[in-house]
């Protein structure tokens, strides 16, 4: 977690002020108002506009203290996928953060969109009253509101797409349903490669939908409070290539996971439903249209085996780490035909080998000790002067006579060129490279474009690339290392 007083630095150093092209507006500051603010941003946009932010603002919050941003009928985009770590928009626990109406069509990128209130009201993160609204790769949580939905609200008649998200933590009162999401009569609503994880309700903890239809795709619904989806008021929703598992409400198993009311008749297909092997599991009267390509999941065998799930008791939480261990049962058998995207919610390539997995995420994941239970992480197993753990940091096999080759420098010309080999599938590191132009440092991270550019990308295993930098190097001399 990064300190709030870089936030404090940052909010002294920015430039004030609005930046103003052909382009759009970029917001300079975390201030809730005024030049170079968000608020101000979003008020003097025109249509097909797109607001970003400067790179100073990298992580940074913006604290919200005189109410939610309204986008009353409005073309923009707000778009801090520029950003590494993007930003936050903070609600203060005070007020909700976004309210759009209208004919509105608003994209939101890279944005975490957290401690929204709406006390008396709808939607404590966001709601949608009216247009269209498409979010990837956002946050949201750590939202409370005291009638529906505690997180995001889709008002009827609206159009939502919700792409490589995370709905975690978010809760609404016993006044009110839907944890997570509230979906009203939307005329259409599509969620891709989200995990929704960690909200509360008694009636729809993860997602409620009422007198609507939305496709849930490459999906991951897991240790809600309250159903992970409750289905009323003939809402006939399409999930395919989805985990629903670990949601807790009344009822058996199946049943808490996906709750069916009202004429309500969802259609499941490539699946795992914790409890469920058919139609007959949920306690709806078969309502529950069972398609081809699911898992039985009234089978022990049939856990997805999640990294570290968090049960729906702590909910409201944060979520776990849903991404698939190796040995998980939902690797390679999903839908290829389904509207996949091309990203998973780590930012990675969905399908990854030749049929994409269940859930959010494509695995399979690994652990040194899952791999090589036998060995020590600094000992040498092959005598090569390599510790284990760096070995299998780099994607080789500790325990082989030949396991790869190790980082090296080599000249083509006057090219410097760098190579490495990537692991793709592991839990347990980060691999860094880094650089510096004194051996005592300071070592800093290699950036592209600045450090180097990507020459070559070969896949040597079905877990490891190997990649070829060219160096820009405009020391005297430069210094490099791989570290974990």
């Amino acid at each position: 977690m990064k300190s709030p007083h870089r936030y404090l630095a940052l909010a002294s150093l920015v430039i004030v002020g609005s930046a103003q092209s052909l382009l759009g507006t970029t917001v300079t500051n975390t201030g809730d108002s005024g030049p170079g603010s968000l608020r101000n941003a979003i008020a003097s946009a025109v249509n097909g506009e797109t607001i970003s932010f400067h790179p100073a603002l990298n992580g940074a919050t913006i604290t919200l203290t005189s109410g939610n941003l309204v986008i009353p009928s409005l073309n923009v985009a707000i778009d801090a996928s520029q950003l590494p770590d993007g930003v936050s928009l903070s609600g203060n626990n005070l007020s909700r953060i976004f309210m759009i109406s209208g004919t509105s069509d608003v994209t939101l990128r890279n944005l975490k969109i957290r401690d929204g209130q709406a006390l008396n009201d709808n939607g404590g993160a966001l709601v949608l009253a009216g247009g269209n609204l498409q979010m990837v790769g956002c946050t949201v949580s750590n939202c409370f509101a005291t009638y529906n939905a505690g997180g995001i609200y889709l008002a009827r008649l609206t159009t939502a797409t919700f792409d490589r998200c995370r709905v975690v933590a978010n809760s609404a009162s016993n006044l009110g349903y839907g944890g997570g999401f509230f979906v009203a009569g939307a005329t259409s609503s599509l969620f891709r490669n989200c995990m929704i994880a960690g909200n509360s309700n008694p009636i729809g903890g993860g997602i409620y939908t009422s007198n609507s239809s939305p496709v849930i795709t490459n999906c991951t619904i897991q240790g809600n409070s309250g159903e992970g989806l409750r289905n009323d008021y003939n809402s006939d929703p399409v999930i395919t290539n989805s985990i629903i598992w670990g949601n807790t409400s009344n009822g058996n198993t199946a049943s808490q996971q996906i709750k069916n009311t009202n004429g309500s008749n969802p259609t499941v297909s490539h699946c795992l439903i914790q409890g469920a092997s058919g139609p007959a599991s949920f306690e709806d009267g078969d309502s529950t249209l069972w398609a081809s390509g699911n898992l039985n999941g009234a089978l022990p065998a049939s856990d997805p085996m999640f990294a570290s799930a968090i049960a729906a008791s702590s909910a409201p939480h944060f979520g776990g780490d849903l991404r698939l261990l190796a040995a998980s049962p939902v690797l390679n058998i999903g839908d290829n035909q389904a509207d996949v995207g091309l990203l998973d919610l780590a930012g990675t390539q969905r399908v990854k080998s030749t049929t994409v997995d269940f859930g959010s995420y494509e695995g399979g994941y690994v652990t040194f000790a899952a791999l090589y239970p036998a060995l020590s992480l600094s000992g040498d197993e092959n005598n090569n002067g390599i510790p284990n753990f760096q070995e299998y940091g780099m994607g080789f096999n500790p325990s082989a006579t030949n396991p790869g080759a190790a980082p090296s420098l080599s000249k083509a010309g006057n090219v410097s060129l760098l190579t490495v080999n990537q692991r793709l599938n592991a839990l347990d590191i980060t691999p860094l490279l880094q650089t510096t132009t004194a051996l005592n440092g300071p070592w800093s991270p290699l950036e592209k474009n600045i450090h180097y550019t990507v020459v070559t990308v070969t896949s040597v295993a079905a877990d490891r690339d190997m990649l070829v930098f060219q160096l820009i190097v405009t020391d005297p001399r430069r210094f490099y290392r791989h570290a974990f």
